[in-house]
């Protein structure tokens, strides 16, 4: 049985200035390819394992970002790694604007 919309409480939408030199974009599907990740991975309520295990090489590798679709399927993501940006990269808080899951 999934979770309410309300269960995932509270939730805000941020809106950041970002300059990242180098980000793993798991959009593009040769990306993914050269990864071995699928859109399954991305999706399934399974992920959990395979995406620490991306992130963990990102990191490794010196990578500052992970850009990837939205599992629901709408809109896409990006975990930044901020212990890991580079000299010349910055992200800035422009906006935060509190979602109302009660209106989803």
């Amino acid at each position: 049985m999934g979770r309410s919309v309300t269960s995932f409480a509270p939730r805000s939408l941020f809106v950041l200035d970002a300059y990242l030199g180098l980000v793993l974009d798991l959009t593009h599907a040769r990306v993914r390819a050269e990864w071995d990740v699928s859109p399954e991975d991305l999706r399934t309520n399974n992920v959990y394992d395979r995406c620490q295990e991306v992130a963990l090489a990102a990191r490794r590798e010196g990578y500052e970002a992970i850009r990837f679709s939205s599992a629901t399927g709408h809109g896409e993501n990006l975990a930044i790694f901020y212990d890991r940006l580079r000299v010349g990269s910055h992200v800035s808080l422009v906006t935060e604007e509190p979602i109302d899951l009660a209106q989803i």
